[in-house]
């Protein structure tokens, strides 16, 4: 990595993440830390069987537009907190990319184990398995 890479990958790192809280309104400066643990929580909450997306979590975080950080966030999960990270997926539940998980197949084979339902080999129905889907409203 050129030294510039690893100037930009840490002042990434050092950042404040800027988040909204919905409710009251209120606006608060939460570090990159304290975000992936509040990410890292509400995963580890997601039960076999169902699944989350990205701006799920970035909407209990203060905003869907956080979906991207979540992203990041899950990609930086520490092994020792045996997260459910593929029960985490994007708004369409499509799988992660081939590089994730060791591809489409050991996510979709670990979801189809816990029971989670798919429209096709590579999509999921979010009508079915997504925790607290709007759809159920």
């Amino acid at each position: 990595m050129k030294h510039a890479d690893q100037e930009w990958h840490k002042q990434l790192a050092d950042a404040k993440v800027r988040i909204t809280v919905s409710k009251h309104g209120d606006r608060s400066i939460m570090d990159r830390k304290e975000f992936f643990s509040k990410v890292y929580d509400i995963a580890a909450q997601i039960p076999p069987g169902y699944v989350m997306t990205y701006a799920q979590i970035g909407e209990l975080l203060g905003t869907r537009r956080f979906a991207r950080i979540v992203g990041q966030a899950m990609s930086h999960a520490p092994e020792e907190l045996k997260l459910p990270c593929h029960r985490v997926v994007n708004s369409k539940g499509e799988l992660a990319p081939d590089y994730v998980f060791g591809g489409k197949d050991v996510q979709r084979d670990m979801l189809l184990k816990e029971g989670v339902v798919f429209k096709n080999s590579t999509c999921i129905d979010l009508k079915k398995s997504m925790m607290f889907s709007p759809y159920e409203q």
